[in-house]
């Protein structure tokens, strides 16, 4: 049905840049509440279904941030480390100082062993919340602290 949906939108409206102009807002609200249903499916651990809603979200709306984000983050979970970086690519190319964009982004670097590539994005996430409070760099320094003690134990055994 939701599929549906966004081929009906696209199809009334022809699909061309003009179109595209004056009608933008339809797209980006039917790319938002793809997305939205992408996250539910990826909380209900329906991957496969998470990765067709993002891919239609990306489709309705070439700038959704958030379902690039959200491809990532599936890819990442069906195990598909390199594609998952590739997305978090392409949502920092649109939006460079996007913090879950970060965040996941310095996640994945540290499941292909790339400490040193995460703690740069820890370093980009702390200049752009400038202080403690700021959950992502919080989690990340965690989850870079956690990398490095069990590599440290791994090591002396």
């Amino acid at each position: 049905m939701k599929q549906l949906a966004v081929l009906l939108v696209f199809l009334t409206f022809g699909g061309t840049t003009a179109a595209w102009a004056e009608n933008s807002q339809i797209y980006v609200e039917a790319s938002a509440k793809l997305a939205s249903e992408g996250k539910e499916a990826v909380a209900e651990d329906r991957l496969d279904d998470a990765l067709k809603l993002y891919e239609q979200a990306v489709v309705a709306n070439p700038k959704n941030v958030g379902a690039y984000v959200g491809l990532g983050e599936v890819h990442g979970a069906m195990g598909n480390l390199g594609t998952s970086l590739k997305y978090f690519s392409v949502a920092l190319d649109l939006e460079p100082t996007n913090l879950p964009a970060l965040e996941a982004q310095s996640m994945a670097y540290l499941k292909h062993d790339e400490v040193d590539r995460a703690e740069e994005g820890l370093t980009k996430i702390r200049r752009i919340c400038q202080g403690d409070g700021c959950d992502a760099a919080n989690r990340l320094s965690r989850a870079i602290g956690d990398y490095l003690n069990e590599n440290v134990r791994a090591d002396k055994q």
